[in-house]
């Protein structure tokens, strides 16, 4: 893994619009530390989301680094789309989601705010809602490039699902005893779920990278890389 990641950072100057996307990368990252750090709800996961976003970016650069005729011909390309993508999402996405729940519990253990059970697990379903985004990113991600209409059939629906029954079920977790006594078991075994959730997304992109690799980039796609190159 070590040296794949050192390969794909060393290539990521062939990524197009790689300026456009590290300055992205940078601006989506400093957004979301600051909205974690400042939003006046701790239940607020929007920093949380600018920050798992992240990761797509770099991912993307060196996805659309297989255009270029240099790595498009070399015996790295299968890797570069495939398990390069993946580990580099998956790393990332770990660092992403680490920083935001060291900040989120720090927020609620020295924060001003008193801890309540009921602040407390409305706090730890936030932090499994934002694993199962990290989930979705990184499906939507392992298919995009190459269908990008199934991406968007299969992106969409888990997306809404995330943002509309999270706010419903999260009104609702008094009243559904599996989910309160799930959440009832504390920060350690939620932590540890959510990092089983990122790393089956990863198992799951890779498993979907690997069967999808020899089929050609979406034309969509590929004209809106090329249009914006």
């Amino acid at each position: 893994m070590i040296k794949d990641l050192k390969l794909a950072f060393r290539l990521l100057k062939y990524g197009l619009q790689g300026k456009s996307m590290l300055m992205l990368f940078g601006i989506f990252m400093v957004l979301g530390i600051m909205m974690e750090c400042v939003a006046t709800n701790v239940m607020d996961n929007m920093g949380a989301i600018y920050m798992v976003l992240c990761p797509t970016y770099i991912t993307q650069m060196i996805i659309t680094g297989t255009i270029s005729l240099y790595i498009g011909s070399s015996p790295y390309k299968k890797r570069l789309q495939t398990s390069i993508p993946t580990e580099v999402a998956y790393l990332l996405s770990l660092l992403c989601f680490g920083l935001f729940i060291t900040i989120r519990f720090c927020r609620l253990y020295f924060g001003k705010t008193e801890l309540t059970d009921e602040l407390l697990k409305h706090s730890l379903y936030g932090i499994i809602m934002v694993a199962v985004l990290v989930f979705i990113l990184q499906i939507y991600g392992s298919i995009a490039y190459k269908s990008y209409i199934l991406s968007l059939i299969v992106f969409l629906p888990m997306f809404v699902f995330v943002f509309v029954g999270q706010g419903w079920i999260q009104g609702e977790i008094e009243n559904l005893p599996a989910l309160d006594a799930f959440l009832g078991t504390g920060p350690v075994v939620i932590t540890v779920t959510a990092v089983l959730i990122i790393t089956l997304g990863a198992v799951a992109a890779y498993a979907i990278t690997c069967a999808m690799y020899k089929r050609d980039i979406d034309p969509k796609i590929y004209k809106r890389i090329l249009a914006r190159a």
